[in-house]
């Protein structure tokens, strides 16, 4: 969509494999949702229109690889996807005020209201990777850059879940992707439960390549690190900042999927949370614990879960590691900077569940809504 905001969502599927048997008989396409969100804007297929009743697919039907979706059967004859598009919702107010004065004098104010800070977007995945396979180690650039290399253990509970399906609508967005397709085939091997991870969880939805849908504020450090400051300046602002080493005495509201939290350097999550989390360090789930809303995470190692016990995950999780990311350090990413590799490791123990939700998604944005973009006088 280029107007009136430019966004991308990819419409992902699958053709299924006839047997021999049925040879003669038109192959069957497996969707990966039957709605898409765009912006505030609803995409529904129309695949009655195919002569078929669509009906999801269980995980256990299509594995290896694990396709989850909507099935629609050809019909003889041309097949035309059809579907309606609704009109996408408007993410600025301008408001003008006029004032009136003696002899016909007059002075008008205009200010842009923008409606949340990500302008409705969430995370293209449940759990959204961000970087490359590596960097090489420049110890004399400024500032210096680390050896990283790509890592991802999605833990070994059988208990585990990783799920692109809507908890409230009937959108379905995939459950891990990744920026980089040498990482995403590391993630479908370590799901797969291939050496050395050996996964027995669920994988509801495809991990995908989600880079052509990366919105503007991860597609660079230098965008991102705009994104991380404004967010440091309203948590600050409502008294939600939390310096190195202070460990939060609450991580927002999880009824309500409200509130703001800013960790600036390493953080222990743990007990109930919602609204927005932003560490810049490493985050270290432990126990048992649940969040709903949007967990961001820039520091260079990730997330890591320690402790036994159940933890929740409703809304999106984004990883995408950066040098300077802390706010204390006082650097600012340059324009050439580029991500480090990603780490992600929930082999520490307990079971696990993160799944997109798109209204604790939404409840987290209302934490950053209805700001000022600027104000002219005429």
């Amino acid at each position: 969509m280029t107007q009136p905001y430019f966004a991308v969502r990819v419409l992902r599927g699958w053709v299924e494999t006839n047997t021999a048997a049925t040879t003669n008989v038109a192959p069957k396409i497996l969707f990966d949702a039957q709605t898409y969100t765009l912006q505030g804007s609803l995409l529904n297929l129309g695949l009655n229109s195919w002569g078929t009743t669509p009906a999801p697919l269980l995980v256990s039907d299509r594995v290896p690889p694990q396709h989850y979706g909507y099935e629609a059967t050809m019909a003889t004859g041309a097949n035309i996807v059809t579907g309606t598009l609704s009109s996408p919702e408007p993410i600025r107010l301008l408001i003008r005020s006029t004032g009136f004065g003696p002899r016909g004098a007059t002075k008008t104010l205009e200010a842009i209201i923008q409606k949340d800070f990500f302008n409705g977007l969430s995370a293209p995945a449940t759990l959204t990777l961000i970087g490359p396979t590596s960097t090489t180690a420049c110890p004399g650039c400024t500032p210096a850059i680390p050896a990283t290399t790509f890592n991802f253990d999605p833990g070994s509970s059988s208990v585990t879940t990783y799920s692109g399906d809507d908890a409230v609508t009937t959108d379905i967005i995939p459950p891990i992707g990744t920026s980089n397709p040498n990482n995403l085939d590391t993630v479908e091997t370590s799901v797969s439960g291939a050496p050395p991870h050996p996964f027995n969880g669920d994988i509801i939805g495809a991990p995908s390549d989600i880079s052509s849908e990366t919105p503007w504020w991860l597609t660079s450090p230098l965008q991102l690190d705009n994104a991380v400051r404004q967010l440091s300046t309203t948590a600050s602002s409502s008294g939600r900042f939390f310096p190195s080493g202070t460990t939060p005495s609450t991580f927002g509201n999880v009824t309500t999927a409200q509130g703001i939290t800013f960790c600036d350097g390493d953080c222990t999550f743990t007990g109930d949370g919602g609204g927005i989390l932003v560490v810049t360090g490493t985050l270290t789930l432990h126990g048992n614990f649940s969040f709903n809303g949007m967990i961001i995470v820039t520091g260079q190692n990730g997330v890591r879960r320690t402790g036994g016990g159940t933890g929740t995950i409703q809304g999106n999780m984004v990883l995408a590691p950066y040098v300077g990311s802390r706010i204390q350090d006082g650097i600012t990413p340059a324009s050439t900077a580029q991500f480090l590799a990603p780490q992600y490791d929930l082999s520490g123990g307990g079971n696990s569940t993160i799944r997109y939700n798109s209204s604790s998604v939404a409840g987290g944005l209302v934490a950053v809504s209805n700001f000022v973009l600027g104000v002219a006088e005429k």
